[in-house]
């Protein structure tokens, strides 16, 4: 049953120390291959993170960067029937109105999540 080859294969000469100590070994070089996978990943994730805030930020610019002309737009259409200075105070008093109704929209959120029920 057993040939010639069966015999002088290097295989069958092997204790079983030196096989656990290839394996072992093998599977040190698997772990270490897939912490340099997960890193290279990682680093591409980060990649596109950072791409990712870089288009919102130029977003952002851009909504805050209309919101200023939609502002001056409203005082300039204003100034005809109620002057410079009336736009100007009715643009910037409904801005600062608008911006308090929704901090306190904020607040209140803020304490539902905190479990205060008083508003």
């Amino acid at each position: 049953m057993y040939g010639q080859d069966d015999q002088d294969s290097p295989l069958q000469d092997e204790s079983i120390g030196e096989v656990l100590s290839r394996l072992a070994e093998s599977g040190k070089s698997y772990a270490q291959a897939e912490f340099n996978r997960q890193k290279i990943r990682a680093a591409e994730i980060g990649v596109e993170f950072r791409n990712i805030a870089i288009l919102l930020a130029v977003a952002a610019f851009l909504v805050l960067a209309a919101s200023v002309a939609l502002l001056v737009g409203l005082i300039i259409a204003l100034t005809p029937a109620i002057g410079a200075w009336g736009g100007t105070a009715v643009v910037v008093g409904a801005a600062l109105a608008i911006a308090f109704l929704l901090l306190i929209l904020a607040r209140n959120r803020f304490r539902g999540l905190n479990g205060e029920e008083r508003p």
